[in-house]
C-alpha cells in the first residue's frame, strides 16, 4: 500500500510528509491543502502509467506562488509497501519560468534501497537495472515522459513492472453524478476521477468481472430502495445503460444513468467502487464520498469500506467534513491539515486521543466542532 508522501513546492505543500495506514481520514478547513494532496497522486500515477507529460501535469502555476522562481524545482517521493519489500519512488520538475518551459530533473525507482531505474537531466539519459539490481542499458531519454512509464514488461524488470501496475491501481475519486452520461462509445479499464464514463466503465466490469457485478448487484437490491438490476442496450454504435428498479405494482421500470437523482447515481458509483476493484490491493482516494447522500446512506458503505481495509483488500484515503465518517474514523485514523496564516504553506498533524501523544487532540476537534457527540 501506499505508505508515504513527500512534496515540497506544489501549491500549499513546502517540505511537506505524510504517512499513510489503512485507512485514513483527511480533515481541515476549505483552502488548507488536502485537495492538493489528491492531486499530487492522482499527477504521479498519471505521469508513470498513462504516458502523461511534464506540461500537461507539472504547470508552472502549481509552483508555489511565493517561493524563489529564480531556480523553482519541485519535489515529489512515494513510497509503496508491497512485492515483498519498499519501493521508492523520486520525481522533480524543473522549471525556466523565462522560456515557460517544465522539464523532468531526475526520476529514480528504488527497492529496498537498490536501485531499479535512474535518470537525471545532467546526463539526459537513463540507466536500467535488472530485479537483481545489476546495471542493464542506458540510454537517451525524453525529459517530458517518465522513463519508468515507457519501459515495457520484461523477464528481468518485473520489480519495476510490478510497482507500475500497482500504482495504476490508484484510484483518485472526485464524485460528480450530474456529469455521469448514460451513453458509452466503448470500453475504460478505469473511472474518470469525476466517473462521468461510469457508463464505459461499467460496460468493461459486466465483461471482466462478472463475478463483482453479480455482488454488486445483490448489494444494491439491499440498500437502494427498489433497484432491482442493470441493464446495457445497444443503440446504435453506443451502448446506453440503464438501472430498473420496482414499482408498486411488483414490475420493473428502466431508467437511464442520467435520469436517476444524484444520490441515486452515487450510491450506485460508491457501491460499484468497493465491489468491483482489481484483484490486486488498490488504493481509494475519494473526495467527500457522503455528497449527496442522507445520513443514514453513508454507514452501511463505509462499513464496507473499513472491512476491506482491514482485510488488506484496499486502502482508502478520504476527504470529508461528514459527522459520520469524522466520529467514526477520526480516533484512529484522522490527519488536520491547516495553514500557518493567511497564504501560509500547510501544515500536516495526526489527530490522537492520548494527551500523551504528539498531534491534535481530539478536545480541541470538539472545541472547532468537527467531532459531534454520538
Amino acid at each position: 500500500m501506499l505508505k508515504r508522501l513527500y512534496v515540497n513546492n506544489f501549491r500549499t505543500l513546502i517540505n511537506t510528509e505524510m504517512s499513510f495506514g489503512a485507512i485514513n481520514l483527511l480533515l481541515g478547513p476549505n483552502g488548507s491543502g488536502k485537495s492538493a494532496i489528491f492531486d499530487v497522486l492522482f499527477k504521479l500515477r498519471d505521469f508513470v502509467t498513462r504516458d502523461g507529460r511534464v506540461p500537461d501535469l507539472f504547470p508552472l502555476s502549481d509552483f508555489t506562488c511565493w517561493q524563489d522562481f529564480t531556480a523553482p524545482v519541485q519535489n515529489f517521493e512515494l513510497e509503496l509497501e508491497g512485492n515483498g519489500g519498499l519501493y521508492l519512488y523520486k520525481l522533480t520538475i524543473e522549471y525556466i519560468p523565462e522560456k515557460g518551459l517544465a522539464r523532468m530533473g531526475s526520476e529514480s525507482l528504488s527497492f529496498n534501497h537498490r536501485p531499479l531505474f535512474e535518470f537525471s537531466s545532467e546526463t539526459g539519459n537513463a540507466q536500467l537495472y535488472g530485479d537483481t539490481c545489476e546495471k542493464g542499458p542506458e540510454y537517451p531519454a525524453d525529459w517530458s515522459r517518465s522513463g519508468i512509464g515507457s519501459l515495457m514488461e520484461r523477464h528481468d524488470n518485473k520489480k519495476l513492472t510490478w510497482f507500475k501496475k500497482r500504482l495504476e491501481n490508484s484510484f483518485v475519486i472526485r464524485l460528480n453524478p450530474a456529469l455521469m452520461d448514460a451513453e458509452s462509445r466503448g470500453e475504460v479499464t478505469a473511472p474518470a476521477p469525476d466517473l462521468s464514463d461510469f457508463a464505459s466503465w461499467f460496460r468493461y466490469l459486466s465483461q471482466e468481472r462478472q463475478g463483482r457485478v453479480f455482488k454488486l448487484t445483490e448489494k444494491l437490491r439491499n440498500d437502494l430502495e427498489g433497484f432491482d438490476s442493470f441493464k446495457l442496450e445497444t443503440a446504435g454504435r453506443a451502448k446506453i445503460f440503464s438501472a430498473g428498479f420496482r414499482n408498486l405494482h411488483g414490475s420493473i421500470n428502466l431508467f437511464k444513468l442520467n435520469d436517476l437523482s444524484d444520490g441515486q447515481r452515487a450510491l450506485i458509483a460508491l457501491y460499484t467502487l468497493l465491489y468491483c476493484l482489481p484483484e490486486e490491493e488498490c488504493s481509494l482516494c475519494i473526495d467527500e464520498p457522503e455528497n449527496f447522500l442522507a445520513l443514514p446512506e453513508i454507514q452501511p458503505w463505509l462499513d464496507i469500506l473499513d472491512h476491506q481495509t482491514q482485510n488488506g483488500q484496499a486502502q482508502a484515503i478520504l476527504i470529508s467534513h461528514h459527522p459520520k465518517i469524522i466520529n467514526f474514523l477520526a480516533n484512529d485514523a484522522g490527519f488536520w491539515i491547516d495553514r500557518e496564516g493567511i497564504g501560509g504553506p500547510a501544515r500536516i498533524r495526526r489527530i490522537r486521543s492520548d494527551e500523551q501523544e504528539i498531534g491534535l487532540p481530539i478536545s480541541e476537534l470538539v472545541e472547532r466542532g468537527w467531532i459531534f457527540d454520538a
